[in-house]
Order: C-alpha cells, then structure tokens, then sequence
C-alpha cells in the first residue's frame, strides 16, 4: 500500500493584536467611500508572493493576502507535498487535517479539515519517474477563538482515500490576550 508523504513544513505567521493603521500606507488611494484602508477586507484575497504585495496591513499567506491574526488567532501556512512515502507522484491529495490543543505532543483536542481545493496553485515540482511533476499547493488556515497560554498545532495531510500522513513537527504559539 502506497501510504502519503510528509514532505512540508508548517509555519506560522505571528501578528499582534489590532489591525495597522492606514495612515502608514503610501499606497492606499482615496475612494468614493474613503481610504480604501479603513475597509476591513482591502487586499484579503488578492495573490502576493511576499507581505510587501499586500496592501493594507495584510501579509501573505498560502499565496494570498490575508488579514493579520489577532492576539487570540494562528495564522498558518504550509507548502503541500508532492510526493508519496515510495517516491511517486502525488496526484490524489485531498486535503489537510489541523489539529491543536494546549497538551504538548497531544492530546489535540480540536481539529480542522482544509480541503486542497482552498489552496493556492504553487510551482510544479518534480517527482516520480523523470520528468513527472506535480503543482505543489501554497495552503493557510487561520485558527480563531485560541484559549490563553500556549497552543500546540500539527499538521497531516491525507488522500482522496483517506489515507493520512504522519503529522508535522508540532509548531506553538503563546495566546496572551487582555
């Protein structure tokens, strides 16, 4: 049996409370209804390769710009796999299953399902036999409503057939909200 590979890395980008002002915004041009930056969603969506493609405070993640995580948010992201564990080409992922708690190494007492249909289009990559390559997927999912102290977050990605891969590297982030 052909099991699914582990061959990314999650990281997390870590913002502070609060969103930027607009008025540190040399791009931000005035609409009909005021400074584009006063809106909430300006820029949320739009393909970036860095945070500095993004307008507005927002940073780049997964190839889109998204809203900065507040003090009691994750922002994560992560390049899919493109291979399998016997070197072939993986061309049936499904998606991600993100897990977290407050439990070093587990237990995760909470769980997300990102579909790979949510995910940005990467570069090709190469895999399997000579020549073969597969589009590697730029992915983020933002976890909400953290509790206070530290959070523990692993990452698994599984097939159209539901077979999993080993999880992540656990990645943390302190929640100190007021």
């Amino acid at each position: 049996m052909r099991t699914i590979a582990r061959f990314f890395v999650l990281t997390m980008v870590v913002a502070g409370c609060g969103a930027e002002s607009s008025s540190d915004n040399p791009d931000a041009g005035d609409t009909p209804d005021g400074d584009v930056c006063s809106m909430p969603d300006a820029g949320v969506g739009e393909t970036c390769a860095t945070s500095d493609d993004c307008t507005c405070g927002t940073t780049c993640s997964g190839l889109r710009c998204v809203a900065p995580a507040a003090c009691n948010e994750a922002l994560l992201s992560w390049d899919g796999p493109v291979a399998n564990t016997d070197g072939s080409c993986l061309t049936d992922l499904g998606g991600f299953k993100v897990r977290w708690g407050t439990t070093m190494g587990g237990p995760y007492d909470n769980e997300a399902d990102v579909m790979a249909s949510s995910c940005a289009m990467g570069e090709a990559m190469a895999c399997g036999d000579a020549g073969e390559t597969v589009t590697q997927l730029k992915c983020s999912y933002r976890l909400t409503d953290l509790p206070n102290g530290t959070v523990y977050i692993t990452v698994a990605s599984y097939s159209t057939t539901g077979v999993e891969s080993v999880p992540t590297g656990e990645a943390s982030k302190m929640i100190a909200c007021p």
